[in-house]
């Protein structure tokens, strides 16, 4: 019940965003950033926590379970919302640099694909190359908020 609660509360918040939402600016772009900040780092975290939880026991069966039907679910609620969001802004994101965090959100499926199939081929090497691409995505965005003088603090929600 809780879950599905969050899951109303999620959608809620995507209808709110995209119905009230105004054009990309220079204006709301601090506002934006939080947003995706707090997003993209709930969705990154919760992939390596969960990956960690199985990785010991290179149990690659139940971290498929936890992948398509626990983080999957939720992370593509809130991919639906940044493809909206491209799609709307595709010029300003272009024209300002921030194309990046939209691919970066993409690739984090990529990323959880790859995690399974690392561990289920028990490959350390693939599970450090991705860990670190993850960590390398993460570092991208702190480097941004840096830039635009604005603290990064995730808010992680489960």
């Amino acid at each position: 019940m809780i879950v599905l609660r969050k899951i109303v509360l999620l959608v809620l918040i995507t209808i709110s965003f995209n119905v009230n939402a105004q054009p990309l600016t220079d204006e709301n772009i601090n506002k934006f950033l939080a947003m995706y900040s707090n997003d993209y780092s709930t969705h990154a975290m919760r992939l390596i926590k969960g990956f960690k939880k199985f990785k010991a026991d290179y149990d690659y069966s139940r971290f498929l379970d936890f992948k398509n039907n626990d983080w999957l679910v939720k992370y593509n609620l809130d991919k639906d919302v940044y493809d909206n969001i491209l799609q709307t802004n595709r010029k300003y994101l272009f024209d300002n640099g921030l194309i990046f965090l939209f691919s970066n959100f993409s690739n984090l499926a990529l990323r959880a694909n790859d995690l399974f199939f690392a561990l289920k081929r028990q490959d350390k090497i693939k599970i450090n190359q991705t860990n670190d691409l993850v960590q390398s995505d993460l570092k991208a965005l702190i480097d941004l908020f840096k830039q635009k003088g604005i603290e990064f603090r995730p808010l992680v929600r489960n």
